[in-house]
């Protein structure tokens, strides 16, 4: 073989050899940033699983709270409301046992 076309053999080679390093390069680059979307994608996703996990216990702490505001509420209309006096009370026992009331009176 000649110098000549062993030159040209070798120039053809490296051309080569420099378009594949290119291809891989860019490939290379495409892949990088195809990763950088993926763990991006994958973080918001991560991100919307807590949310969804966050809302569904604020969800219960909320109804929770409802349910012991309405508990509190008829507890407090229980002691706004005025008890019967001991007279009225022994007055509604004795009428219920068929007796004639006796009146009791405060002293």
């Amino acid at each position: 073989m000649s110098t000549e076309s062993e030159t040209g053999e070798l120039q053809k080679e490296k051309a080569l050899l420099i378009n594949i390093l290119q291809s891989i390069e860019k490939e290379e680059g495409y892949m990088r940033k195809r990763l950088g979307i993926l763990e991006e994608k994958v973080v918001i996703q991560e991100l919307k699983i807590k949310i969804r996990a966050r809302r569904a216990v604020l969800d219960q702490l909320k109804s929770k709270v409802r349910n012991l505001q309405g508990k509190l509420e008829e507890s407090q209309k229980k002691l706004e409301t005025p008890s019967p006096s001991n007279a009225e009370v022994a007055h509604k026992v004795e009428e219920s046992m068929g007796k004639k009331p006796v009146e009791v009176r405060a002293s």
